[in-house]
């Protein structure tokens, strides 16, 4: 590997505390882009603030301490990690779509694919949006709602937008709202008649 920097060794500074100017500097020189710098910037002099160090700034002794081996060795490790991850993903979704082919209730395909059921539901979600077919398995899970209630949710979501399920549930229930288990099912309905609402948005949007 290619050397990865061409001035000098730099001087390490005498241990010491953090500077709150120097650190502002750093990150500044970052490449990490300016919304990321913007956004987490202060929470990073926040950590740093006041803590014990024992090296400088600018940071080129970086390139000087970093053995090569290690780093390689580092590198090997995050592409495995992320191909492990994107193969979990897979893996997952090919499970939920398997389910829903079977006919599988809600709570059947969260004990096949080890989702929980809030991430299943947002995977249903983005799955709904790339065009899979998720009426069966919606028409099974909102049976048990009334039909004058899921009117009122979709009443709502076109009164109010669909970014937010809060202000959907306190139109709908009010200071009745359920609480505890029963809210999480709440929360459940909402978004599974939300995915049915965007899309029907989504497609009268598209036929005007």
């Amino acid at each position: 590997m290619k050397s990865m920097h061409s001035c000098g060794s730099v001087k390490k500074k005498e241990r010491g505390i953090w500077d709150g100017a120097d650190m502002r500097k750093e990150i500044e020189r970052m490449t990490i882009g300016e919304s990321k710098a913007s956004e987490y910037g202060e929470e990073w002099l926040e950590l740093t603030n006041g803590l014990e160090r024992s090296t400088s700034f600018p940071l080129d002794w970086v390139y000087s301490d970093l053995k090569e081996q290690e780093y390689e060795s580092w590198l090997y490790k995050q592409r495995e990690q992320k191909y492990k991850q994107e193969l979990d993903r897979f893996t997952t979704r090919k499970q939920v779509l398997e389910g829903m082919k079977e006919g599988y209730t809600l709570e059947e395909i969260v004990n096949r694919s080890g989702l929980s059921r809030r991430e299943l539901i947002e995977l249903l979600e983005t799955l709904d949006l790339e065009g899979y077919d998720t009426d069966c398995l919606l028409d099974a899970e909102l049976a048990v709602m009334p039909e004058e209630e899921q009117e009122a949710v979709w009443s709502a979501y076109e009164e109010l937008g669909d970014t937010f399920l809060k202000p959907v549930l306190h139109k709908v229930y009010g200071e009745e709202k359920p609480g505890g288990s029963n809210l999480e099912q709440v929360y459940e309905r909402l978004r599974m008649i939300r995915i049915r609402f965007r899309r029907h948005t989504e497609t009268e949007q598209h036929a005007g």
